[in-house]
C-alpha cells in the first residue's frame, strides 16, 4: 500500500511543484483590462436592444392586431419558442451581465464568457443557415425586416 502510493502520489506532487513555480502573468496597466471590459458590456447591450427590437417589432404589431405573428402562423405552433427563451431568458441575461460588467461587479466574468460564447455561435448558425437557404434559391435578407 505504502509502495502504491509513493508511485502515484509522486508525479502529482512535482506536477504542483511545476505549477507553483510558473511565472503569473502580470497586468501592467489595469485600466487596458477595464476599457476592453467596457467595450463587451457595450457590445452585450447593443445585441441585446438590437434584439429586443427586433422580437418586439413582429411581436407587438401582432398583439394589437389580436393576432398571431406571421412566422407562427406559418409553421402552426402557439408561440415561437425561439421568442420565448431570448424574451424570457437570453436577453434578460445579457443587460443584466452588461451591467454587471460595467459596475464592475464580481459575478462579471462568470456570466460574460458563456454569453459571449453563446452569441458567436447563434451568431455564426444564423449565417450559416442563411447561406444555405440562399443556395437552395430563396431570397435571404441579412438585414431583418427587409
Amino acid at each position: 500500500m505504502m509502495m502504491r502510493a509513493a508511485i502515484f502520489e509522486k508525479p502529482g506532487i512535482d506536477n504542483v511543484k511545476v505549477l507553483d513555480n510558473v511565472e503569473k502573468p502580470r497586468l501592467t496597466n489595469p485600466d487596458e483590462v477595464l476599457i476592453k471590459v467596457k467595450h463587451v458590456s457595450i457590445f452585450l447591450m447593443i445585441i441585446a436592444v438590437l434584439f429586443y427590437f427586433q422580437w418586439l417589432s413582429q411581436d407587438i404589431p401582432a398583439i394589437l392586431a389580436y393576432d398571431a405573428p406571421q412566422d407562427v402562423k406559418e409553421i402552426d405552433i402557439p408561440t415561437n419558442p425561439v421568442h420565448v427563451l431570448d424574451l424570457g431568458l437570453f436577453l434578460p441575461a445579457m443587460i443584466i451581465t452588461s451591467i454587471l460588467l460595467w459596475k464592475k461587479r464580481a459575478m462579471r466574468y462568470l456570466f460574460a464568457a458563456p454569453l459571449l460564447i453563446f452569441s458567436i455561435l447563434t451568431g455564426a448558425g444564423i449565417l450559416f443557415a442563411n447561406n444555405l437557404i440562399r443556395l437552395e434559391g430563396a431570397s435571404v435578407s441579412y438585414i431583418p425586416g427587409v
